[in-house]
């Protein structure tokens, strides 16, 4: 490595603790364990410094030494690809020529980019959060799926962070996915994701209900070619798809796109993924809200087999015949229903429904020889389902000798979801509408009273008041207990008890006409069995 009797170098060149390559006229003429090591040469004595130093980013070493040897102090670091190495590299005058200085520096830069990208990260989820938190408290007041969908996009679409966002759902005729709202500078990238919607990640992220993901647009096959090419020339590097939904009904997707490849974090596409859950419960409420103060609703009548239906298979292996009484949805994964049957006895009946794999639960509420009162958890992917969950309401359903005949309604000022609604269903149970009629409604004191009560109510005392009817927990002797209501609604019975006297205290100062003062409330934290001994 070195010559021992060279009077540049001495005891003290070996037990350097940094590297030191000596140079004359370019060429080595010592060097110690330090560098040999640090450079990952034998035997540089003899050779060009610039065969000597691996090739380097930014090629430093060489140009200081282009000129011949330096007559000027350099200080520089320089990442060399072949080591996998960072060094900090001093290239001083002396007599001879010229020495080389080498330290790794590695863990260091390692450390500070670690630290700046930690440091960069942070300063987008700040922004990110504070964006969302923007959207999602813009939401709460939006009154319709338009003023949604211009809310989202104009939010997203004109931040400097993101290029371009845009909000699309599925033409109810059709099935195919459209656009209806975008903002930001889209160029030729937005108008190819217009011409190719059906193969873009917008579509994916509809069909699979999760968020998708791209973090290099032109070299992500998924991506259609034409959208990868655009996205090239325009320098939009990373997307999001973001769909809308609400239990089991997906309303839209929301698409954002990014100048930057790390645009989209996974903890940025947690609170995206929050943003497409809220966004979904607005369009079902304003679905809901439409439908509940529409003065004319639209009726459909269908017809569904036994194959499509649990309770209409029932009926073919029972005998007997099933009505639907009334229905709560307690949480996304089921429907609960009050059903009502005759002609079988209680417990053939349960059994079958137990049997069949669309039912999660069942359980006797009344029974007579043949005749009686059901709770039902019908699973999702039924017509019932289905129905309630794209926002209808069920005015009649009956079941008998294995088929069943539905009748639910929309507001008919709605056109979009009526159309929708049916498409839905011959989609996906080949089920055609048998009629279809429109009717106004009748103005009367009842339909007054249910549209005093929604401003009163939360919607979790209406839930609980409901389904404490249907199960017969007022009746006397009662049905069902509070524990059993309880479970139904997936609370416990004291926490039912609450809501039910809140819900009784409001609906007593409506029908006496007097001002609704403090909601009962029950003590929560005391002896619960106490209360479930009193509401029994």
């Amino acid at each position: 490595m070195t010559d021992p009797d060279s009077p540049q170098v001495g005891p003290w060149f070996e037990a350097c603790p940094y590297g030191v390559v000596l140079v004359s006229d370019g060429t080595v003429t010592a060097a110690n364990g330090a560098a040999t090591g640090l450079l990952a040469v034998e035997t540089p004595v003899g050779e060009s410094l610039a065969d000597v130093f691996p090739a380097a980013v930014d090629r430093r070493v060489p140009a200081v030494f282009g000129g011949g040897d330096p007559t000027e102090r350099h200080e520089f670091e320089e990442y060399y690809p072949d080591l996998d190495r960072w060094l900090a590299v001093t290239v001083e005058p002396v007599a001879t020529g010229a020495a080389v200085y080498l330290t790794d520096v590695t863990d260091r830069v390692a450390a500070e980019g670690r630290t700046d990208e930690l440091a960069g990260r942070l300063d987008r989820i700040a922004t990110i959060s504070e964006l969302l938190s923007t959207v999602l408290s813009q939401l709460v007041d939006a009154s319709t799926r338009e003023e949604i969908a211009e809310t989202i996009c104009t939010r997203l679409g004109e931040v400097d962070r993101y290029g371009f966002a845009w909000f699309g759902e599925r033409a109810p005729a059709s099935d195919h996915l459209e656009i209806r709202a975008s903002a930001g500078e889209t160029g030729e990238t937005f108008a190819q994701v217009r011409d190719n919607l059906e193969t873009t990640p917008e579509c994916r992220a509809m069909e699979t209900k999760t968020v998708e993901v791209v973090e290099s647009l032109a070299g992500d096959e998924r991506v259609p070619t034409p959208v990868r090419r655009a996205a090239f020339a325009d320098g939009v590097q990373s997307s999001l798809a973001v769909p809308l939904v609400h239990g089991e009904t997906v309303y839209g997707v929301v698409g954002v796109y990014a100048n930057q490849r790390d645009a989209f974090s996974e903890r940025a596409c947690e609170s995206f993924e929050t943003l497409g859950v809220v966004a979904g419960f607005a369009v079902d409420a304003i679905r809901n809200r439409d439908l509940l103060s529409a003065d004319t609703v639209t009726a459909f009548t269908f017809e569904v087999p036994g194959a499509g239906s649990p309770l209409a298979s029932v009926t073919a292996d029972t005998g007997a015949s099933l009505t639907i009484a009334g229905t709560v949805p307690p949480d996304r994964s089921h429907l609960t229903c009050y059903v009502d049957f005759e002609g079988a006895s209680p417990e053939t009946v349960v059994a079958a429904l137990r049997s069949t794999p669309a039912v999660d639960a069942a359980r006797t509420l009344t029974a007579h020889d043949t005749s009686g009162r059901l709770e039902v958890d019908i699973g999702a992917g039924t017509p019932v389902h289905t129905v309630t969950s794209l926002g209808a309401t069920i005015s009649t359903a009956q079941f008998d000798e294995g088929r069943g005949r539905i009748t639910a309604e929309l507001p008919s000022d709605s056109g979009l979801d009526v159309r929708r609604f049916a498409e839905t269903l011959r989609r996906q149970f080949e089920i055609d509408t048998i009629s279809t009629v429109r009717h106004d409604r009748s103005p009367t004191t009842t339909q007054e009273l249910r549209t005093a009560l929604d401003d009163r109510l939360t919607d979790r005392q209406t839930d609980a008041l409901r389904t404490a009817y249907l199960a017969g927990y007022f009746q006397s002797p009662r049905d069902s207990t509070a524990e059993e209501v309880g479970t139904a609604l997936g609370i416990t019975g004291s926490t039912l008890l609450h809501h039910l006297r809140a819900g009784q205290r409001k609906l007593l100062d409506a029908y006496l006409d007097v001002d609704a003062g403090a909601d009962p409330t029950v003590d929560l934290d005391a002896d619960s069995s106490t209360q479930e001994r009193s509401g029994r």
